[in-house]
């Protein structure tokens, strides 16, 4: 998918040797794409589409909202979709999502949910800045959740962390301090090696 105009995101499809273009569909929301396309084991496509919610695709193009986020008043702007090694979907907000329930200050959260979009439940909120600016995420097969923060930390200079997918256990991975580079801004992750690497910004 690409963000075509402002108001008219493209979803289309295209060989691997970049024959074969097709045009899908055009969104017409009136806003843009905030996450990349998730390919899910049920060989649908799963989109978070600005404050609108997540969208699914299926193969043929039949496209259906599945989910809106709860606490729309907060203005939570997904930044990531994964499929977690059970099947259910999570996804990281880079604003708001818990409506301060837990005294957070709507700095953003982590949540899952079934692939139809039901049984919504909080993985773990962020309490500070440290932890915030989410920009990737993933799942090992240890079951740790990683989440890269592009201007966590004490530093600002960016933060990767973990949690369990029950939100407990947050421990901190490696702190950024600038010397060691700054503002990464995605995860390779291979998981049958259980390692990861930094990509900072140029």
């Amino acid at each position: 998918a690409t963000d075509g105009s402002w108001s008219a995101p493209i979803f289309f499809k295209i060989k691997n040797d970049g024959t074969g273009f097709s045009k899908l569909f055009e969104l017409g929301y009136g806003s843009r794409l905030t996450a990349d396309l998730l390919l899910g084991s049920d060989k649908n496509f799963y989109m978070a589409y600005d404050e609108v919610g997540i969208i699914k695709v299926t193969p043929s193009g039949s496209m259906s909202k599945i989910f809106a986020h709860p606490h729309p008043g907060d203005h939570p702007r997904i930044k990531k979709i994964i499929e977690m090694n059970g099947g259910r979907l999570a996804a990281v907000t880079r604003h708001g999502g818990s409506a301060g329930l837990t005294g957070a200050m709507n700095y953003g959260t982590i949540f899952s949910i079934e692939k139809d979009g039901t049984d919504y439940r909080d993985v773990f909120e962020f309490l500070s800045t440290e932890v915030t600016t989410p920009v990737d995420m993933i799942q090992s097969m240890d079951g740790w959740i990683y989440v890269l923060s592009e201007y966590g930390g004490i530093n600002k200079k960016g933060l990767i962390y973990k949690v369990r997918p029950d939100g407990s256990s947050f421990t901190k991975v490696r702190e950024f301090d600038g010397e060691d580079g700054e503002n990464p801004n995605g995860i390779l992750f291979r998981k049958f090696a259980q390692s990861f690497t930094f990509d900072p910004m140029p």
